[in-house]
This record gives structure tokens, sequence and C-alpha cells, in this order.
């Protein structure tokens, strides 16, 4: 699972329409770099360090991403569906796109942010961390206004070390900004020793 950026590094003004009202939002991209990929024909340092527990399919049954705005109001956003394949070879996959969209309610307006594409990873796990290098991004966001599109960006994604448990069937991973709760879809043969 990896911790989507919100936009990106400038400061995007989306206008939300409240009755009679159109109010500017404010939304600034955290400030912490965004992990890059691999330049072609580069291999990156990453030591392989596979949590057995982690391998396989899972789906995301309950997600809340805390997004912080300028104005100091945090909006919380939930999703679930999206798919993530923790693969033997120390990479994983996360498909947003049979995820539904993380949606939220601010000003009793309804804002969706329908993720499309995935995100694939190098990974090493140990003592209840998971680290990330992103190595490809591809895909778009779109965020919805009472279900009217209202802005349209490439996926950008930050990579953040991420507090896990993992049993058989559940894996429940957290950040400072973010918790989410996956089931287990199925088991992949376990990383050689």
């Amino acid at each position: 699972m990896l911790r989507m950026r919100a936009l990106r590094a400038a400061t995007v003004v989306l206008l939300l329409f409240a009755p009679a009202v159109a109010l500017a939002w404010a939304i600034r991209a955290d400030p912490e770099p965004a992990s890059r990929a691999a330049a072609p024909g580069s291999t990156p340092s990453w030591q392989l360090d596979i949590d057995p527990c982690l391998i396989g399919t899972w789906r995301t049954t309950s997600l809340e991403h805390r997004l912080a705005l300028p104005s100091g109001e945090t909006i919380n956003l939930t999703g679930r569906g999206s798919i993530h394949i923790f693969n033997p070879d120390g990479t994983v996959t996360a498909d947003f796109t049979s995820g539904e969209p993380w949606t939220a309610t601010r000003h009793g307006q309804r804002l969706e942010l329908r993720i499309a594409g995935s995100v694939t990873s190098r990974y090493r796990a140990r003592d209840g961390v998971i680290d990330y290098s992103v190595l490809s991004v591809d895909g778009s966001m779109t965020l919805n206004i009472d279900g009217v599109p209202s802005e349209t960006l490439p996926l950008e994604f930050t990579a953040e070390p991420e507090r896990y448990t993992c049993t058989a069937t559940t894996l429940r991973i957290s950040t400072r900004r973010e918790s989410s709760e996956l089931a287990r879809i199925t088991v992949s043969p376990t990383p050689p020793r």
C-alpha cells in the first residue's frame, strides 16, 4: 500500500460550489520529495527482506486517508477495493482501477477521488515496517464534486514507511496519515531462502 500524493508540488485551487457561494479550496502537496522511478538500465541497490506473511494478493476492505488542508482543516477520505500484490521477488503492485472512489464530505458537498492505474515498487519488510522504493506509476486521479468532474491529474505517489501487522487472512497498515485493512485473496509461494 502506498500513500497517495494528494496533488502536485504547486498549490492547486479547486472551486467547490456551495449554495450561493463559491469556496476556494487550496490543497498543497506534501512537502516531502516523491520517490522517483529508477533510471532505465540502472539497478537500484535494495536489500531483499521479505516477510512471508505478506506474499500474495490482498484487497483493501477499508481505508481512511487524513488530508490536511492549508486552512488547518482535515478531511477524512475513505475507500476500499484496491488490489495489492506482494511478490516473493520483493516487488509489489497496487492496482487502484477496481477500487471504489475515495470519498469525503466537506461543507455539505460530496467529494470523490477516482483513482485509475497502478503503482509498482520494490519493498522490504522487517520489524513490523514496510519500506518502499517506487519503480513505476501509471494512471490518473480525478476529483469529482457532487458527481461533477472537477480536475484530472496524473497519478503520483510518495513512498512512506508503513507499520503493519499480518495474519493468514488480514493485513493492517498505517502511517501518520493513513490506515487501512486488507483481506487476503490468494497466497503465493514463499520466497527462496
